[in-house]
């Protein structure tokens, strides 16, 4: 069958050492059965902050997966009116150059942006092909929680169309995939359904299985010797606003002063916050700004980590991808995400869970598990089963295949 797949904001297999993520996973699951596959997406690497092209573009991955890419503009801020505006061009910019092209068999469509999958339902209605829509984010529910509390009247008030945008390619979208059971129910909830089709589906992100073996090379082997008697707590992934990472630069004060010299912690990553955790850290000797790595280099990084770290922002139902990252590597998981995934980490035991802002919490949680190596060392292998039997990529982008192609099989939709 064709496919196309819409989601903007992934990595995308034309960046060198970028880490596969659900997108690329899942199209390469389909083009592997045979099925041709095209990814649309913009030009601009959401991650990176930096245009991939100035021109759309059209790339050849292998023989049955092509990437789909328009220029549309760029922005600097996560959460700034630019991005809102560059959304904005990507989903009319789709909704021209699609009928350009040869219909397809099926269209996921991922929530965010929500753009482009109004006009992805859109386009699907007027040519009769199923669609099904991929929530990711709660949008636009989650910007307007991003508001300053007096503000919210009134940014809901602006975001009215994306309201209505939102519940209209709901109601009309054949199948709902999600990546968590609250995300479902939201879905659901803004299709005026009171339960699961047999369309609807949950997904989890899940992560590519690695060994977590330490090459002993570059900067991270210098590092692996220089920390080489520390319990190492990590964090990995975009420096943008979604995370309290302050928070740890006041644990790793608090330890500092405590002389807990025991304790290192390593972040990797860039974005918007850098420059401002770079200044809080910089007499602190015990945690290091490891700054922007390749796939291989977070494999690395994680083969010589203890714990992982998931400050997240006040979250409900949240289940991203990082905690599935630090599993596949064996490492138990510190978070503070709330809902589905704290379930997850309580039932198998898998690391600890703390209030978003409560450095206090996150600072005894951290200093119980650097004290404590057989509780350490059970979580860790508790991580490592989990993974293996429930969140592995083959498993879920195995199954996500297999419910696309009976649901074109069947035309059930």
């Amino acid at each position: 069958m064709r496919v196309w797949l819409l989601k903007d904001g992934e990595n995308l297999p034309v960046q060198q050492g970028s880490r596969r993520m659900r997108t690329w996973m899942l199209a390469e699951e389909l083009a592997r059965r045979g099925h041709s596959v095209v990814w649309w997406a913009s030009t601009f690497s959401h991650q990176r902050k930096t245009l991939l092209f100035n021109h759309d573009e059209r790339v050849k991955i292998s023989d049955r997966f092509d990437l789909r890419l328009l220029f549309c503009g760029d922005y600097s801020a996560n959460f700034s009116l630019r991005r809102y505006l560059v959304h904005k061009k990507l989903g009319r910019r789709f909704s021209v150059e699609a009928r350009k092209e040869s219909p397809p068999d099926i269209i996921i469509a991922a929530l965010p942006i929500i753009d482009l999958a109004y006009e992805a339902v859109n386009y699907a209605r007027e040519y009769g092909i199923p669609v099904f829509v991929d929530i990711r984010d709660l949008w636009p529910q989650t910007i307007l929680e991003r508001m300053p509390i007096p503000l919210r009247c009134a940014a809901r008030l602006l975001l009215s169309a994306d309201f209505y945008r939102t519940k209209s390619l709901f109601r009309r979208a054949d199948g709902i995939i999600a990546v968590s059971k609250g995300f479902l129910a939201w879905g659901l909830q803004q299709a005026r359904l009171t339960s699961p089709r047999t369309t609807d589906r949950i997904f989890y992100l899940g992560y590519p299985a690695t060994n977590g073996k330490i090459r002993q090379t570059g900067v991270l082997g210098d590092l692996a010797a220089r920390l080489n008697n520390k319990i190492i707590f990590t964090f990995v992934g975009s420096f943008g606003s979604t995370y309290e990472l302050k928070l740890l630069c006041e644990v790793a004060k608090i330890a500092d002063e405590k002389s807990l010299d025991s304790i290192h912690f390593l972040l990797a990553g860039d974005g918007e916050q850098f420059a401002d955790i770079s200044a809080r850290t910089r007499n602190l000797s015990n945690i290091s700004l490891l700054g922007w790595l390749d796939q291989d280099q977070i494999r690395e990084l994680l083969g010589l980590s203890h714990v992982g770290l998931a400050p997240y922002i006040k979250m409900a139902d949240m289940v991203p991808n990082k905690p599935f990252e630090y599993f596949s590597a064996g490492l138990p998981i510190i978070s503070s995400l709330q809902g589905e995934m704290e379930e997850l980490i309580e039932e198998n035991s898998v690391g600890f869970s703390y209030r978003p802002g409560d450095v206090r919490e996150l600072y005894l949680l951290i200093d119980r598990l650097a004290a404590d190596p057989a509780l350490r060392n059970s979580m860790a292998a508790n991580a490592r089963r989990v993974f293996e039997s429930t969140y592995r990529e083959d498993l879920i982008y195995s199954a996500y295949a297999d419910h696309l192609e009976s649901m074109v099989a069947s035309r059930g939709v």
